[in-house]
């Protein structure tokens, strides 16, 4: 399942995708990203900041709003744009300060999910990590890292009523295919737990 649909992404992921997400890069332009194969309906808008053959760095920002950043595969890109409509909406984004949010993001570099969670590790809130492609609990963590393998993560992860998870999830890194940092969701969550 997951050949296949690595076999679809990388058909659908050109070489003139790269060069826009790029350009964004460069220029310190709004972009909007699309994961058909993820979300059909779901857009990650933002400045991106890291691009590697692997991973995508950006700022996710929701109606005006700072939403953090987000470290996506690179594989799972099917499109990647601004449109004449994007220049209002980055000026005010732009306007509200989130342009200079982005360096703010902890991650310098980003060639690998075990580069990426490296970073994290003293990270002083809690992060996202979500296996979009698994119909398991890992699908969605939430929590902080506890310690790092070569292949995988151990996460301590709370739910959706603040109870800490006895045990620590061990998370393999390949089948991790977003992270999330500085969110709304996980920061009032901090604010609640974060003595726990």
């Amino acid at each position: 399942m997951q050949e296949e649909h690595q076999e679809k992404i990388q058909n659908n992921n050109s070489e003139n995708t790269i060069q826009t997400i790029e350009g964004h890069i460069e220029n310190e332009m709004i972009i909007t990203i699309e994961r058909e194969q993820v979300d059909k309906n779901e857009r990650i808008i933002g400045f991106p900041l890291v691009l590697s053959n692997e991973l995508l760095v950006m700022s996710k920002i929701v109606d005006f709003h700072d939403e953090g950043f987000v470290v996506i595969r690179v594989q799972d890109i099917t499109d990647a744009y601004s449109k004449e409509h994007d220049v209002f909406y980055e000026e005010i984004c732009i306007k509200e300060g989130l342009k200079g949010k982005v360096d703010e993001s902890p991650i310098k570099e980003a060639m690998d999910f075990a580069s990426v969670l490296r970073q994290l590790l003293n990270y002083n809130k809690f992060i996202s990590i979500q296996c979009e492609f698994e119909d398991n609990e890992l699908y969605y963590s939430i929590g902080r890292i506890s310690s790092i393998e070569a292949d995988a993560v151990h996460f301590d992860n709370f739910d959706k009523m603040g109870v800490w998870e006895d045990d620590k999830r061990l998370i393999p890194l390949n089948k991790i295919s977003l992270v999330g940092i500085g969110d709304y969701y996980s920061s009032i969550f901090h604010k609640y737990l974060a003595s726990e």
